[in-house]
């Protein structure tokens, strides 16, 4: 109860959307095939080549529950080793390969949280031999709409969301050459 016996205003926090099992599954069906693979990487630490160890893998998430998530399905799969942890715990990390969970994977609608650039940034500057971005075709589509309407006037604001809108439909036209549809799946790698 609040000051003089009245109820406290108790109105519900939005909270971000809840993790995709489908998008979780895809990372982890995706590093399940490179472990299976065996794949070998070459670069001035390893001129001969050496083999990717899940020790040196990462998987990057913008939120505590899609790591929760990520990282029961990684234990369930016999991948313990690989790291996941969200972009800001992985800031200044290095890894052989970073899977990045897009922040605005099955978004309707883009926010600020979701739109702070310097997350996205991270996912797609973690690794050292590959990365590997996974969204959902929405995310396309949501990127080639009308960016959101934050208030942005000078003193009334201070928001990084237009230049976090920027980022990511750059990001998203320089990946689009890359992009592999996913079979039977909305989800996009």
């Amino acid at each position: 109860r609040g000051a003089g016996g009245r109820l406290a205003d108790a109105s519900p926090v939005p909270r971000p959307a809840r993790p995709t099992p489908t998008i979780a599954r895809t990372i982890v069906d995706l590093l399940v095939r490179v472990a299976e693979r065996g794949c070998t990487f070459e670069c001035e630490r390893h001129p001969e080549g050496a083999a990717l160890e899940m020790r040196r893998v990462a998987i990057a998430v913008a939120h505590t529950d899609q790591k929760l998530l990520l990282r029961a399905l990684c234990d369930a799969a016999g991948l313990s080793d690989v790291i996941v942890n969200t972009t800001n715990q992985l800031q200044g990390l290095e890894f052989d390969l970073t899977i990045g969970w897009h922040p605005l994977a099955g978004l309707a609608r883009a926010d600020e949280f979701h739109l702070e650039a310097g997350r996205l940034c991270v996912m797609c500057t973690r690794h050292r031999h590959a990365c590997i971005v996974v969204g959902r075709r929405s995310d396309r589509e949501l990127l080639e709409g009308v960016a959101p309407a934050i208030p942005v006037y000078p003193g009334a604001y201070d928001s990084d969301a237009p230049q976090g809108w920027d980022v990511h439909r750059d990001v998203a036209e320089a990946l689009r050459p890359a992009i592999v549809e996913l079979s039977g799946s909305s989800a996009a790698a």
